[in-house]
């Protein structure tokens, strides 16, 4: 299906913004003994987008890809950032990725797969 932006010369597109331009950018991973810290951006034409209260979440899994555990960021404002702990020595990887709602449709980023073993230096 073609998205048409321009109808009988209205932009369908303004306001609020067009929802093919977003991007959900993983900006950085720090490690730590027990715990993964994952802050990200929310963009659409370089502009910051703001997402629906209440559903911009880190998705994760560990050692399985099945990402059924959610997160919430801790913070408001961009860059979001998101904490997740775990046991010492515990699993193998962790895979994520951030899922965010904007104007009511979601969006995703890029699903990552991180070896906590060699992340860890383990």
């Amino acid at each position: 299906m073609v998205f048409n932006r321009n109808i009988n010369g209205i932009d369908q597109c303004d306001p609020p913004i067009c929802p093919d331009n977003i991007q959900v950018e993983i900006t950085d991973v720090e490690f730590s003994t027990n715990f993964i810290i994952i802050n990200w951006t929310i963009v659409s034409e370089g502009s910051l987008v703001t997402p629906d209260s209440g559903y911009n979440v880190v998705k994760y899994s560990f050692d399985n890809i099945s990402l059924n555990s959610n997160i919430s960021s801790s913070i408001t404002t961009q860059p979001y950032s998101a904490t997740i702990s775990f046991p010492v020595d515990s699993y193998s990887f962790i895979v994520f990725q951030i899922a965010v709602r904007v104007d009511g449709t979601y969006y995703f980023s890029k699903s990552k797969n991180v070896s906590l073993v060699i992340s860890l230096g383990n």
